[in-house]
């Protein structure tokens, strides 16, 4: 029985429609990969996110966090502008991988406690840790549409974590595709086409690169004063 039986996950909501909008960072585009592991965490804060870790056919690995409720472990928000219930981004995007592979809802996908090898930022070092993994996740193929993205590196002081001068590339997921190139909006409405994957990859080619440094004032500390490319891990959140 899954973690995520403590969740409280609003079903009654209309998925989001499909748009367009991410070590040595990857080049945006399309990339056929299969799941090495997903496994559960739970942020300080109470939130709950999957840790993906993806093993592309390039034989590199892209590892995605996704947070999937809020602080309150729920999985909606209220839009400001409409008023009305929507689901998390990060739930979305983890419903349509699991809705893609294995044909259920995050939720609805059983974990078992397992040994893998993890980071550890204290130790500088991946460690053997039990976690909680979705082993019916492993191995399942998909497509990933991953885009680059240029920011500013950000240095912690105080409770705050502050932009600092040193630009880095880095990489997330922007959209996933079934084996067969249909999003799960696409097999949720029963398409007969898959057409979203052709807009999706005219609009982000090789050279697209989604820039998070406009209308952000860095801190120059003297000692970040350079730009980057980026090695390390993706994290989609807003609640970490």
């Amino acid at each position: 029985m899954s973690k995520l039986k403590d969740a409280s996950f609003n079903k009654k909501v209309e998925t989001s429609e499909d748009t367009l909008g991410g070590y040595k960072a990857l080049d945006t585009g399309l990339y056929q990969a299969s799941i090495k592991h997903a496994y559960l965490i739970e942020s300080t804060n109470g939130a709950f996110g999957v840790v993906f870790k993806f093993l592309l056919d390039s034989k590199e690995e892209f590892q995605e966090t996704i947070y999937i409720t809020n602080k309150d472990k729920h999985n909606t928000y209220i839009d400001k502008k409409t008023g009305k219930v929507k689901f998390l981004p990060g739930y979305e995007m983890t419903n349509a991988i699991t809705q893609l592979t294995v044909g259920k809802d995050i939720d609805e996908v059983d974990t078992d406690n397992k040994c893998l090898n993890i980071y550890n930022p204290e130790a500088g070092k991946e460690e053997p840790t039990y976690v909680d993994v979705f082993t019916e996740l492993s191995s399942k193929k998909l497509q990933l549409g991953i885009i680059q993205v240029q920011e500013y590196k950000t240095k912690k002081v105080g409770d705050e974590y502050l932009p600092t001068d040193q630009v880095i590339y880095r990489n997330t997921l922007s959209k996933v595709f079934d084996e067969d190139g249909f999003t799960y909006k696409e097999r949720e409405k029963e398409a007969e086409k898959a057409e979203f994957i052709q807009k999706w990859t005219e609009k982000h080619t090789a050279e697209y690169i989604q820039d998070k440094t406009k209308n952000v004032t860095p801190q120059v500390f003297g000692d970040d004063s350079k730009t980057e490319k980026k090695t390390g891990k993706s994290t989609t959140s807003l609640f970490n």
